[in-house]
């Protein structure tokens, strides 16, 4: 795959996380109101929520301060995933930040757009709740459990070709 390829389809991979992260947020906040719950199945609820922290909620933003923190840190974070993207030289490792780039980016968008991130999507065991989330936020843990096992497939490969026999 040529160099230009492996970036053109990084870039399709960005781009069709943030079409399917917009658009579900979309059809969540026409046709739901904030704090409406759907039950779906005994362990699936269709939410609308609307996150001003991190990832699950944690760390909510409520001043302007901590806006303005959270917002500048997300910035960073995409620049820095975009230059991790950019040097990329595995298909996998190019595809997973693609995917962590692509959630928060969606998240950015969302931030700026409604103050908050919209989140929808709630799992739970009886009384036991998982914190609503959406589309980029699966994008980005499946994206950094990827990275994890790669380097971790890269580490045990070099360890295993250290040993002695």
């Amino acid at each position: 795959m040529t160099l230009f390829n492996f970036r053109s389809s990084s870039a399709a991979i960005v781009g069709v996380v943030l079409f399917f992260d917009q658009l579900t947020k979309i059809l969540i906040t026409q046709n739901m109101s904030v704090g409406q719950v759907i039950p779906y199945s005994p362990w699936f609820n269709l939410v609308f929520r609307q996150n001003r922290g991190i990832s699950f909620g944690l760390f909510p933003a409520y001043t302007w301060l901590a806006k303005f923190i959270l917002i500048g840190f997300i910035i960073a974070l995409t620049f820095w995933l975009s230059y991790q993207l950019w040097t990329a030289v595995k298909r996998l490792e190019a595809a997973s930040y693609a995917l962590i780039l692509g959630g928060a980016l969606g998240n950015l968008i969302d931030r700026f757009c409604h103050g908050s991130v919209v989140d929808f999507l709630e799992f739970h065991i009886h009384q036991y709740y998982w914190p609503a989330f959406n589309v980029a936020d699966s994008c980005i843990v499946v994206g950094v459990v990827l990275i994890f096992a790669w380097q971790s497939w890269q580490c045990w490969g070099k360890s295993k070709g250290n040993v002695e026999t």
